[in-house]
């Protein structure tokens, strides 16, 4: 989603409805804290996309990416 600000409530649900709509089902998260400041991880940034993401998709394990990358693919794939 490439969205680093706070996102309000109507911007998130914009994102959270593209999302379903384009039946996207794989996602790559990035929480890591930005300047090392904990209010600025995506979960707190997008807490109402962060719960959709945690809620219809399921991490997919990889070696290759750093422990604060989330590779996520949808519980139930859309199509």
């Amino acid at each position: 989603l490439g969205y680093y600000f706070s996102g309000t409530a109507q911007r998130q649900e914009t994102i959270i409805h593209e999302l379903a709509a384009k039946n996207v089902n794989w996602a790559i998260i990035s929480d890591k804290p930005l300047d090392k400041r904990e209010d600025l991880r995506f979960s707190a940034t997008h807490e109402l996309v962060w719960q959709y993401l945690m809620e219809n998709f399921e991490p997919v394990e990889s070696a290759c990416l750093a422990k604060s990358m989330k590779i996520l693919h949808r519980k139930h794939p859309a199509g």
